[in-house]
């Protein structure tokens, strides 16, 4: 009764032919270095059971607390017979995914949308998981539609689209169904788990950044809004109450919300992956996620009013982003990446100078890699502020930062190379620059590209069409991607980012990257990985006819 559902489910029915299953097993692997089974005794999680389509019967599984475990364990020692009466009725059978979503028509560029998320239906609906993000979502779009209607709001220039979705599928089956849509989707704010009181919770809440495939002004916009609420709500005494916010009926706890890497596991992963600037707001962990404890008593008013006035200053600014506005958004974002690109620097020296002779030469072609990387992403983010320039004023304006970006790229390359040249006199090795090996060469002229209308297929539609088919090999190739997955996981890197980790080089593909440059953008973003299984990758891509690989000339 303490192992993991799917397990036992797999050896109880599929190979013993049990009836069913009971188990108290229910904390999820991606949340099993904060909560063990068994730290919350009465606590009833969920899990899931795998699905055979080709099983006539199928079996039953139950989910208990680890306290009445523990007390049938214990019947059992004594020699008790146990008996459980099953009643199940289900059935699996097609239907409609049923996606609430309306809008508030822009005034000026109606076709410019932003899009603000929340899943609404969840086969384990909880309080914080994910009422909380429902619940304020549709607060403002009133705040929204109740100001603009007094008139002490002008109708916004872009159109916002609010949306309440089946987690994943739902926003999967929406995209493929709106993707060719005449519309220009400029940004989406999604909205999970953001209702915690925070203490209780054992929770951080906290806004991610858009994939460094997908870099956008959006990480700036989002971030500088994070860091007006954590100054007027994260000290004991706020420095002007004026931006203070806080319930009557909620708690005084201050606020710390972090800017973290790309995760995935919640919707804006997909928007993300169709090259739209995404970002979740999200407390996480939760000591009472996906169980019967996710409870109104542990959601917090304060910190419900705070999530609100989030969203909407990120929606606002998009929103009503004028011409003007451009030169504007695209100095915050060379003001924030300037930020970012200092802690990959540090990184990048300390990473030199803790080399051992053994190991310069792979650390001196990283760092050079490392920070040519950020550089491109901060670069390719301040030109998406051009999203919002109308004029050639504006567009001129924006070229202006980039050139600054440039010039600060100029000089950490410098830097890097002088520290890197100090380095190796003190090692007593003579520098080599890098040559092409013949792999390498083959993956730069290897260019993969999505095929228009799967562009949102991931590793998992892949390994399924291709299954039966051994030239893929699929078998070869996951092995492969749990073998980083695995490496990643020993550097530290978090259960969210590894949930969707096997699918980061697929969308890096953009018909531009070549396989090197996917390779090396994975190596600069993550670990370095052998190009071979990025070849493997793609092959399979293109087997399934998910992507095209064409050779350069």
């Amino acid at each position: 009764m303490l192992f993991r559902s799917s397990s036992v489910y797999e050896r109880a029915i599929t190979k013993e032919g049990a009836a069913g299953i009971v188990t108290s097993w229910s904390v999820p692997d991606f949340d099993y270095l904060n909560r063990r089974p068994g730290d919350f005794p009465d606590q009833v999680g969920w899990s899931r059971v795998p699905w055979q389509e080709t099983s006539k019967t199928g079996g039953f599984a139950f989910l208990i607390s680890s306290r009445r475990a523990g007390e049938l364990k214990y019947l059992m020692q004594q020699g008790k017979t146990l008996r459980v009466h099953a009643v199940i009725d289900a059935v699996m059978k097609p239907g409609n995914l049923e996606v609430v979503s309306g809008i508030i028509p822009g005034s000026t560029y109606p076709d410019e949308e932003i899009i603000v998320t929340a899943h609404l239906d969840h086969y384990k609906p909880g309080a914080n998981d994910n009422a909380s993000g429902s619940a304020s979502i549709l607060e403002m779009a009133r705040t929204l539609n109740e100001l603009i209607r007094e008139r002490k709001l002008p109708q916004p220039l872009r159109t916002i689209r609010f949306m309440w979705v089946p987690e994943y599928n739902g926003t999967y089956a929406w995209l493929a169904a709106h993707n060719n849509d005449p519309v220009k989707r400029i940004a989406n704010i999604n909205y999970d788990m953001v209702g915690e009181n925070t203490i209780r919770t054992n929770s951080i809440l906290s806004l991610s950044y858009t994939s460094d495939s997908n870099p956008s002004f959006l990480n700036a916009v989002m971030e500088s809004t994070a860091d007006l609420i954590n100054r007027f709500n994260g000290e004991r005494y706020p420095p002007d109450m004026d931006f203070y916010i806080g319930s009557i009926r909620g708690t005084r706890n201050r606020i710390d919300c972090r800017m973290i890497p790309y995760v995935t596991g919640t919707d804006h992963e997909l928007f993300n992956n169709l090259k739209i600037g995404a970002t979740t707001l999200n407390a996480w962990p939760d000591d009472f996620y996906h169980s019967s404890e996710d409870t109104p008593d542990k959601v917090d008013p304060t910190q419900l009013h705070r999530a609100v006035v989030i969203g909407l200053t990120g929606i606002t600014t998009l929103a009503y982003a004028d011409d003007a506005s451009a030169k504007d958004i695209a100095f915050l974002s060379l003001i924030y990446g300037r930020k970012r690109i200092a802690g990959s620097e540090f990184s990048a020296m300390h990473y030199l100078f803790t080399a051992s002779r053994d190991s310069f030469s792979s650390a001196d072609r990283l760092v050079l890699n490392r920070i040519t990387h950020v550089f491109k992403r901060e670069l390719a983010a301040i030109g998406t502020a051009s999203i919002f320039a109308k004029t050639k004023t504006a567009e001129a304006e924006i070229q202006k930062v980039t050139s600054l970006m440039k010039a600060d790229e100029t000089a950490s390359l410098k830097k890097i190379e002088v520290a890197a040249a100090l380095r190796a006199a003190e090692l007593g090795i003579r520098r080599v620059k890098p040559t092409l090996t013949d792999e390498e060469i083959r993956a730069m002229n290897l260019v993969p590209s999505p095929v228009m209308g799967k562009e949102l297929n991931n590793l998992s539609y892949v390994s399924r069409i291709l299954a039966a088919d051994e030239t893929a090999r699929i078998p070869e190739l996951t092995d492969a991607m749990n073998i980083i997955t695995i490496k990643l996981r020993e550097i530290g890197i978090d259960e969210l980012t590894l949930y969707g980790i096997i699918d980061i080089p697929a969308f890096y593909a953009d018909g531009k990257r070549s396989i090197l440059d996917i390779s090396n953008a994975f190596a600069a973003e993550y670990i370095p990985a052998p190009l071979n299984v990025f070849e493997l990758y793609f092959r399979a891509f293109e087997k399934a006819g998910v992507m095209q690989l064409t050779e350069k000339k």
